[in-house]
């Protein structure tokens, strides 16, 4: 049963007249503010401090999981820009042989024509 205000401080008026004041506010001292069922034991706490580490260890193993998971997508990142870094690469090589040659070709063309311009086999005039 709950114990009231109204309780406790009939209890200590009936205290202070059977033995006395000062006993009777030194045992209303020593009773508990709530009731006795409300007071946690330490069999309470070991058993609250059990279920909070399952649930830390529950959330730590979560937490490893998830970083796993962001690891992995991580190392796909870096395999895709590997990749795409390769490819352009790549592309890079083909078009600056495609430019070398398109400049051999030009250069070629021009010697020709400078050639048979200088050598006079065409006259321009």
């Amino acid at each position: 049963m709950a114990m009231s205000e109204q309780k406790r401080f009939e209890l200590h008026e009936e205290l202070i007249e059977f033995i006395g004041p000062d006993k009777a506010e030194t045992l209303m001292e020593a009773l508990p503010p709530v009731s006795w069922d409300q007071l946690a034991t330490k069999d309470d706490l070991n058993t609250l401090a059990a279920v909070i580490g399952a649930e830390f260890t529950a959330v730590r193993g979560e937490f490893a999981e998830q970083i796993g998971e962001v690891h992995k997508e991580i190392g796909g990142l870096h395999v895709a820009i590997a990749e795409s870094t390769n490819q352009a690469t790549a592309q890079f090589v083909e078009l600056s042989h495609k430019m070398d040659s398109m400049r051999r070709w030009v250069v070629g063309s021009v010697v020709t024509v400078v050639g048979a311009v200088v050598g006079g086999g065409i006259w321009f005039g």
